[in-house]
């Protein structure tokens, strides 16, 4: 007689028929909402001591370019969620931009490591020239954001500039990606709103500083 599986539990792998009438097919268990991450920073990120940035002369701000879309991985989804907040430390204020915007992403699969490009398709974008035209720490709501239980999600930023004389804006950053890993990418050009399903972004350089931020999901 075949062993009841418990309630919730997923076929993963259909097995081969044993000889006493079992087979050995493999399950994988439901998700717990209990337990499921519900808050997520960039993966393989270290944040920057204020202080040691002082005494060593190392800039702890992002290096950031007009018109440049970025985006940090930021794992796995362990559920599904329907919202999202991102809290992020603007250093430098957005000055007149003629559009300045915050996404959360998911990847087409895995992460590309050592290699590119990462294939991108935005799950929600948000108007952040509000949010980020005065200084300090500020949040930033995606009410809207369709995040599905096994999820490879990122977050990612763009703008343009209204005058080229404007300040370039800056946030609180990570280290560089000093070994190229992949888990820091942009897309030249880009502006996230209209661009298309999949889009490829690229491995940044060694020396490029991205957005220290917390992403709360919900």
């Amino acid at each position: 007689m075949p062993l009841a599986v418990p309630i919730g539990y997923v076929l993963t792998a259909q097995g081969t028929l044993r000889p006493d009438g079992l087979q050995n097919s493999e399950f994988e268990p439901p998700a717990s909402d209990l337990c499921a991450p519900t808050i997520f920073h960039p993966v393989g990120k270290t944040q920057i001591d204020v202080a040691a940035a002082t005494v060593c002369g190392t800039g702890y701000a992002t290096t950031e370019i007009d018109q440049e879309a970025r985006a940090i991985y930021l794992g796995r989804a362990q559920k599904a969620f329907t919202a999202a907040e991102v809290v992020v430390d603007v250093l430098t204020a957005i000055v007149g931009s003629t559009w300045c915007e915050a996404a959360i992403c998911k990847g087409a699969g895995t992460p590309v490591l050592c290699a590119g490009p990462n294939a991108l398709t935005a799950l929600q974008v948000v108007d952040t020239s509000a949010d980020w035209s005065v200084p300090g720490p500020v949040k930033t709501s995606f009410p809207a954001c369709a995040i599905a239980r096994g999820d490879h999600i990122w977050f990612a930023w763009s703008y343009a500039l209204k005058d080229q004389q404007d300040p370039m804006p800056a946030f609180r950053a990570f280290l560089p990606d000093y070994i190229l890993s992949g888990l820091s990418v942009y897309a030249s050009a880009t502006r996230l709103s209209t661009m298309g399903a999949a889009t490829d972004f690229n491995r940044l350089g060694a020396t490029i500083r991205t957005v220290d931020s917390v992403v709360g999901c919900s």
